[in-house]
């Protein structure tokens, strides 16, 4: 399930476990991104300054490329090969940098999400909705996953989020 750029993609064996009131909760929760364009900005947020950074040492790389083509490599590519090599691998670090940079704001986004469907419903639904996703696709961290960051809160911490936020309207209604 994500929503981005006014649409949302939905997995169908997700959808065939889920009651009525979680479905509802996974789309306030949907909605909710696409309410707040959360994918646009995050899109932006992560690619424009990647692209920006790439686009920049690639200029640089030809521009100066009479200082570098003493390096063997450098100097067997070209001077577009190795800007256009430049371009991809700044820019892909920056796109890495970028989500350790936003981290939080991404974790945030997606507290703030899980959060909207307590408004329309206890806060229950989507906590078994987050219980049922975790059971159909059991996830084993990658090495690769264990090095970036951490853009989505856990499991645990979303559905304590969601019993605080479900106890606090409670309070409020009492």
């Amino acid at each position: 399930r994500m929503a981005f750029f006014a649409r949302i993609f939905f997995d169908s064996s997700f959808l065939h476990v889920l009651l009525p009131d979680e479905l509802l909760a996974v789309a306030a929760h949907q909605f909710t991104h696409l309410k707040k364009k959360h994918g646009t900005k995050k899109f932006f947020r992560l690619t424009a300054p990647a692209a920006l950074i790439g686009a920049l040492m690639g200029f640089l790389v030809f521009s100066n490329f009479a200082s570098i083509d003493s390096i063997p490599f450098v100097g067997s590519l070209g001077e577009v090969v190795s800007s256009l090599f430049a371009t991809i691998f700044f820019g892909f670090f920056a796109l890495v940098a970028g989500l350790y940079v936003n981290a939080k704001w991404l974790r945030q986004q997606e507290t703030e999400c899980d959060l909207s469907s307590v408004k329309f419903l206890n806060g229950e639904p989507m906590i078994q909705a987050l219980i049922k996703l975790n059971n159909l696709r059991p996830r084993r961290m990658t090495r690769l996953e264990r090095l970036l960051p951490k853009i989505y809160p856990t499991i645990e911490q979303r559905i304590n989020n969601i019993h605080a936020a479900a106890e606090n309207k409670k309070n409020q209604s009492t």
